[in-house]
Order: C-alpha cells, then structure tokens, then sequence
C-alpha cells in the first residue's frame, strides 16, 4: 500500500498532506488550544505567543508540527495568510543565531542554503533579523492578516547547542518578544528549557505536554487507516475481518504504552499481517536511535539506573513499592532516585480501575526494545521478534502462532520459526524443556498446533503431516470444480448442488470462510430452485 512505507517509519516530513489529515489522531482538545493561539496571534499580534510542544520521543510531538504546516497551508486565502516554515529534525547546520534565521528563509523559499560558517563569532545575526523583519513586512503589506510561524524540531538542542549564552539567548528573546508577526511552535523531549530564573529564557513558552494514546485514539486511528485502505482496496477487508481486528486493538494499546510510533507500525500487523517485517521495522528503528538511548542511559544517576533496569527486568506496570522491594529497600529510600526518573520523563505512571496507587512503565517504548536488545538478550541467540514476544502472545491465538512458526520453519526465517514455537507452547502453559530446540527437525516433528479452530495443543501433531494439511485440501477443489463445471453442461442441479457444498467443506477446512459461504449459498440458491427446501 502505497502509503505504508512513510508512516512505519513516521517519517512525518515525507507524508502527504492527505495522509496527514486522515491518521490525525487522539489530540482533538491541544489542536484546539493551539489553534486558537495561532489565530490569536494571526489577527491580534500584539503580545505574540508561542509555544512548545513536550514529551518523550514517538509521543507524536513531529507529527503536530506537520499537521499545523499542512493545516495553515489550506486555510491561506486573499486576505489572511501563514508562512510556516517547518525545520528538519536534525539541524547540524545551524551552529549560530544567524544561521537560525537563515534557515527559516531558506525553508519558507524553498532554497537549499550550500554555505558554511567556521567562524563562532556571530557578526551577521543583525543583517539575518533584518532579512526576516522584512519578509514578515512584506507579508503585512501584503495580506490584511498575516503570520510568519517557525516550526522547530527539537528545539532543547537547538537552545543548547546554538542559543547558551547570555548573549545569544537574549537574541532569541529580542526576536520572541519584539518581532510581530512572527510565531515560533516547537518541540522538546525536556520540558524546562524556559524555568531557569537566572537565564534570558525564563518562561518564553507556551508549554503543553503530549498525553499517551488512549484505547478509543487507537480505535480512531484504525479507523482512519481502514478508510485509507478502502480507498486503495475497497475488496480488501470485509466486516468480519474488521470486527476481529478491531478486537485485537487492546493488545496494542496495552503493549505500546500510549506511544502513536509504536501504533503506527503495530497497526500494521493488523493489515499487513507479517510479524516478521514488523519486527524488522521496530528494530530499524531501535537501529536508528541508539546513540540517543546510549546517551539517555548515560544521563541517569547511578541509583536511577538501577531502578530502570529493575522496572524493565520486571515487564513493568508495578508500584513504586513493588520496585523498591524488586531492588531490595524501603520506598523512602528511592524516592528521590525514583523522582528523578519521573521527573525526565523516563517513566510514567497510571491507576487501573479500582486501584488507589499507581503503576508506572517506561515512557518510550521504543527505549524498552532497545534496552531488551542491548542489555537483556545481548550474546543471546537472537531473532526479530523477541522483542515482541509478550505482544504477540496477547495479540495472537495460538492457532496463528502456530501458523507462523510453521511457515517460517519452513522457509528460510528458521531463527522466527523457533520463536514463534516457543511462543506457541508458552501461551498454552506447556512444558518443551525436553525438546532440543537447536534441533530444527526435532522441533518441527514435536510442535503442538492447532489443526483447527476446536482441536488442543495437547496433542502431539506430526509436522509431516501438518506441512501437507493445507495442501491436501487445496489439491480437492479441483476436481470438484471441474466436476461443477460437467455437471453445469448437464444441467444436473443436484450434482451441482453437491459438488458445490464439497467445495465449500474444503474451503471451510482451509479456514477460507469468505469463499467456502459463497459456495454454500449458491449451493442453497439450487436447491430452493430445485424444491428440495
């Protein structure tokens, strides 16, 4: 589906406005907020406002800043008009104040900016402001209400690495405070880049933290990839099919911790159907931002990383209590480790239903796989979808499971295969520390399977006669088909309706259930016809 490769790996840069406007998802009330301060700002700039979206990363902080580009873009006319000229998330070119402003003009023209500065001393910020001072004029004159809006990416790294000092930030505070017209909307992992009393900074922003996904935001987000998918495929799903999805969204919300990354690419087990490449595509992306997570890990004091690693250890979802006896202390005694984790928005707690206490997680769910990966099944054989392996025992039957592991025990994936067996004997309780599992034929002549939707897993299925199952079934149609076909020629309605009931047996077995009713209802079609009903 031409849509999906963008949205695995939430490349909100590279989607198009109208995928941006279909999976909007789960933000109703913030969209809200900041749209009324966008407005404000548009047809009042008096006192400009601005603002910084926070929260850990994948909690879709990126994907706000694309949907107000594209949604301010639509609403231009005659008489109002928004430039929003988004940043790319990485900005290892703007190394001085200047350079900011600069990028700002190059993104909103449209113009690749091929020049560098080795010089730290800022001699052009003057000559920048003026520049954007200018084209904001020519905006007023221009339109009887207009805005010029900075979309800023990680703006805490921007602050750190371009606007540290006393006098640069007060730069930033001259361009925030006294130039009209101008509007800047960010985002940041952290959210105390303005609280220093003592910096230029101090409370500059607007600041609205991004809450984690609910189940009803995951249910709309299916929703709306299911119409985008109709669109492309109306035939590709029937109501059945839908319905039974939507019965495994909780598995998602429960795993993914409220993170929009993680539901985007989980979701796609549910069209897609390949754990495998769903697995692959969560670990591109624990690939991708390791150095980020080797420098968070970095960052937390000694007592907080050993509480970190005992709420992952854990699966997590436990009290503070519960991890202080998991590390063996009082929890008065990690208080203060604890406050910190909270506190940076490494972990982040919630009360079930009936609870009076909280049970806290980690924030960034992409950071627990990286940490499985890194720390806990490091020197481990190890295959794609471990790191999935408590979402896929909730997500799946055992019956699918045991679909994959034979298809991959089959195949080339062996590594998956043996994964998905073991996960198909640790969802039935069963005990397989007998079983050689470096042995491939062993496993595939001991794996227990479902070899249909009422037979158990207690039964010991020789694979031999699994692998051919499917085939056996497939190879019956065809003669009955060729049979319908004699019988049709002959206009023998009762052969017909006979070969057609068989052919809907064979297709009931194979679990094909869309054809196999099609075939009974044209064999029940018949013998109404024929006065046999």
């Amino acid at each position: 589906m031409s849509y999906l490769k963008n949205l695995e790996r939430f490349n909100t840069h590279s989607m198009s406005e109208d995928v941006v406007l279909s999976i909007s998802t789960g933000r109703d009330e913030l969209i809200a907020t900041i749209s009324k301060i966008i407005n404000d700002n548009l047809f009042e700039p008096g006192n400009m406002q601005h603002i910084v979206l926070t929260g850990p990363r994948g909690m879709g902080k990126s994907f706000l800043l694309r949907y107000f580009q594209v949604i301010t873009k639509n609403r231009n006319n005659r008489d109002s008009f928004i430039d929003f000229a988004l940043l790319p998330e990485e900005q290892h070119n703007i190394n001085l104040p200047s350079r900011f402003i600069d990028e700002l003009l190059n993104v909103q023209k449209k113009t690749l900016n091929k020049s560098a500065i080795w010089n730290n001393a800022d001699e052009n910020w003057g000559s920048s402001l003026n520049k954007l001072t200018d084209k904001i004029n020519e905006g007023v004159k221009k339109y009887k209400n207009y805005l010029f809006i900075a979309g800023v990416e990680n703006l805490d790294i921007l602050i750190n690495n371009v606007f540290s000092s006393d006098i640069e930030q007060s730069r930033l505070r001259q361009l925030l405070s006294e130039t009209k017209h101008f509007m800047l909307l960010g985002s940041s992992k952290k959210c105390d880049i303005d609280t220093d009393y003592n910096k230029r900074l101090f409370f500059s922003f607007q600041k609205y933290s991004l809450e984690p996904w609910t189940e009803e935001d995951y249910t709309e987000y299916f929703n709306r990839r299911y119409e985008l998918i109709k669109m492309e495929k109306p035939d590709e799903f029937d109501k059945r099919d839908i319905r039974l999805l939507r019965n495994k969204l909780k598995a998602i919300s429960k795993f993914t911790g409220g993170s929009p990354r993680m539901a985007v690419v989980l979701t796609n087990l549910l069209f897609d159907e390949d754990a495998v490449s769903t697995a692959q595509t969560l670990n591109n992306i624990v690939e991708d931002l390791s150095p980020y997570y080797q420098d968070l890990i970095e960052k937390m004091p000694k007592k907080s990383k050993i509480l970190f690693d005992a709420l992952v250890r854990s699966e997590e979802n436990i009290s503070q209590s519960k991890l202080a006896e998991l590390v063996g202390a009082k929890q008065a005694d990690i208080s203060q480790a604890f406050k910190w984790l909270l506190g940076n928005n490494y972990i982040t707690g919630h009360k079930n239903k009936g609870e009076k206490f909280y049970r806290y997680s980690v924030a960034d769910r992409v950071f627990v796989l990286f940490y499985y990966k890194r720390f806990m099944y490091q020197g481990l054989e190890f295959s794609h979808i471990k790191i999935l392996s408590e979402f896929l025992i909730s997500f799946y039957d055992s019956r699918e499971l045991s679909l994959y592991a034979l298809r991959y025990l089959r195949g080339k994936n062996q590594a998956e295969g043996i994964e998905f067996a073991r996960l198909v004997f640790d969802k039935e309780k069963m005990r397989y520390d007998s079983i050689n599992w470096q042995n491939k034929e062993d496993v595939k002549n001991t794996l227990n399977r479902l070899v249909n939707s009422k037979a158990g897993l207690n039964k010991v299925v020789d694979v031999d006669i699994v692998k051919h199952y499917n085939e056996e079934f497939e190879r019956n149609i065809e003669p009955h088909l060729k049979a319908l076909e004699r019988y049709k020629k002959e206009k023998n309605i009762t052969g017909q309706t006979k070969e057609l009931k068989q052919i809907g047996l064979n297709y009931t077995k194979l679990q094909q259930f869309k054809k196999a009713i099609e075939y009974y209802k044209q064999a029940l079609e018949l013998r109404v016809k024929e006065g046999n009903i």
